[in-house]
């Protein structure tokens, strides 16, 4: 591997773990780019070669988490299957400070951006003017639920958080007062 390759690898590692770092100590508007390069312990010039902007920096983590996602959690090609559902909501469990830094950053808008331009698994949501607007309901109903699991302080599990997207999405779901359960 050529070694400038790898050390820009390490120079962009960096800088994301420093803006998340920085993001659980402070909101994100808060944060400079004079922060970053302080936390992360690289030049200004590194950063601007990198990045366009701590929204860039951010893409670029989602970009690698989402992978990690897809890589490690077996999610099958049908996003809208349980089994992708519980996966999806079992790698959040396990990232739950990183997606309240999310939160509390107003910043879940632009995971739901990143996850709506992803290049999705062949299958997962077809081309064409009704898919589109199924998958930005997909996904403006997964932010909206995500918000209000990480606002509501996570009390639920993953799991049980699986099952209620699962089955609101699938038009099963009935709110507590229409069924008479908690």
């Amino acid at each position: 591997m050529d070694k400038r390759y790898e050390n820009n690898r390490i120079v962009r590692e960096k800088i994301c773990q420093a803006t998340l770092a920085l993001m659980r100590v402070k909101p994100f508007s808060s944060i400079t780019v004079s922060d970053i390069v302080r936390e992360a312990g690289v030049a200004r010039v590194s950063y601007y070669r990198n990045f366009r902007s701590k929204e860039d920096v951010i893409r670029s983590y989602l970009e690698k988490a989402v992978n990690e996602l897809f890589q490690n959690c077996d999610i099958p090609e049908q996003l809208d299957s349980y089994d992708a559902i519980l996966s999806a909501w079992q790698y959040i469990g396990r990232q739950k400070e990183l997606f309240s830094a999310f939160c509390s950053g107003d910043l879940l808008p632009l995971l739901v951006d990143f996850l709506m331009q992803l290049n999705l698994p062949s299958g997962a949501f077809s081309a064409g003017t009704a898919d589109e607007y199924y998958f930005a309901g997909y996904f403006g109903a997964f932010y909206n639920i995500l918000r209000k699991w990480m606002v509501g302080g996570c009390r639920e599990t993953p799991e049980e958080m699986a099952g209620i997207f699962y089955r609101l999405w699938k038009g099963r779901a009935k709110a507590p007062s229409q069924t008479g359960e908690p």
